[in-house]
C-alpha cells in the first residue's frame, strides 16, 4: 500500500529530526535544508515494491523474485536467499554502483570468501538466491541547480542511508528491537525465525563504531544466526559500541556483518564474569593504597 509506505517514510524522517534522536546531528540539517525531500525519496521507490506490499507481503523466494528490476545505477537492492533449511532470508543493501556490487562482489565466490559476513554465511548455506531492486536514485540534473532550489544529490551518503533504512522497515528486515523503535506505533512486527540478515542500522553507515546503536542479539531464534554468532555456546552477541570494547578486551569471537558496515563481538558468559572480577579487584587495590598513604 502506497499509504503505508508514505507513513513509514514520514515517521522515519520525523524520528531522525527529533533533537533527542542520536541521529539528529548527522541528518537534521540536511533534511531541513532540502524542501521536498520526502516526495523525492518516495519517487525513488519502485512501483513493484508497492505491489508487493499490496499483495500481502509474502516472504517467499518466488514473491521476492517478482519485484525484479534492472541491476544498474545507484540505489537499494534486496538479496533473497533460500536456505538449505527452506527458510527464505532477506538481505537489503545500498550501492552507488548496483552492477558492481551484485555481479562483482555478491555473486563472486572469491570476494565472498575474502569478506566473511553473516550475509555470505547465509549464501554459503543456500540452495537458491535472487536479486531485486527496491529503490533507484535518478542521476543528478545535467544543468546546475539554482541556489534557491533543493539539491537532493549533494549528500548521496545520507540519501542512500535513509532510503535503505526506509525499505528495511517496509520489509521488516532489521532486528525486532530496531523495528519497534523506528516503525510508526501500531505497526505489525513479525517474530522470527527466519530473522533479518541486516543487523547493523543503515542510519549508522559512516558513523564511528563507538557512536553506533547497540543491538543485543542473544535472543534471536533463527538457527543460522545462532550458529554464526555462536549463541549456542553460551556467548552473548552484540552490535555497536560494546563490540569495540570486546575487541580491546581480547577473549571474544569477532564477526563482521558486511564489509565496513558493522562490527560484532561474541563474549563467553565466563569472560564477562572474569572481567567483572578484575574490575572489582582493581577497585579494592586502589582503595587499599589510598588508606596507607602518608
Amino acid at each position: 500500500m502506497a499509504d503505508e509506505a508514505r507513513a513509514v517514510l514520514a515517521h522515519l524522517l520525523v524520528t531522525v529530526q527529533d533533537p533527542k534522536s542520536r541521529h539528529y546531528e548527522k541528518y537534521a540539517a540536511w533534511l531541513q535544508g532540502s524542501p521536498g525531500i520526502e516526495e523525492f525519496m518516495f519517487g525513488c521507490l519502485r512501483p513493484a515494491v508497492v505491489r508487493w506490499i499490496e499483495g500481502g507481503r509474502s516472504a517467499s523466494i518466488d514473491s521476492l523474485k517478482t519485484i525484479g528490476g534492472d541491476i544498474r545505477g545507484k540505489g537499494i537492492y534486496l538479496h533473497g536467499i533460500l536456505g538449505l533449511d527452506r527458510f527464505t532470508r532477506k538481505y537489503i543493501g545500498q550501492s552507488t554502483d548496483l552492477a558492481l556490487r551484485v555481479y562483482k562482489q555478491h555473486m563472486y565466490f572469491r570476494y565472498r570468501r575474502d569478506h566473511p559476513s553473516l550475509h555470505y554465511f547465509a549464501v554459503q548455506r543456500s540452495s537458491f538466491d535472487i536479486f531485486s531492486i527496491l529503490a533507484v536514485v535518478p542521476n543528478p540534473p545535467s544543468t546546475p541547480t539554482p541556489p534557491q532550489a533543493s539539491n537532493f544529490h549533494d549528500r548521496p551518503d545520507l540519501l542512500l542511508n535513509i532510503l535503505e533504512m526506509w525499505v528495511c522497515l517496509l520489509f521488516r528486515s532489521l532486528p525486532v528491537a530496531s523495528l519497534h523503535t523506528y516503525l510508526p506505533p501500531g505497526s505489525l512486527v513479525s517474530m522470527g525465525p527466519p530473522e533479518s540478515l541486516n543487523v547493523a542500522l543503515p542510519l549508522d553507515q559512516g558513523v564511528e563504531m563507538a557512536e553506533r546503536e547497540m543491538v543485543d542479539l542473544k535472543a534471536v531464534r533463527d538457527p543460522l544466526l545462532r550458529e554464526w554468532f555462536k549463541l549456542d555456546e553460551g556467548e552473548v552477541a552484540v552490535v555497536g559500541a560494546t563490540a569495540a570494547t570486546a575487541r580491546r578486551g581480547g577473549g571474544g569471537v569477532q564477526r563482521r556483518a558486511r564489509g565496513g558496515r558493522g562490527d560484532f563481538a561474541a563474549l563467553p558468559g565466563t569472560a564477562l564474569l572474569v572481567m567483572g572480577a578484575v574490575v572489582l579487584l582493581g577497585i579494592m587495590v586502589a582503595g587499599s593504597g589510598r588508606g596507607t598513604r602518608r
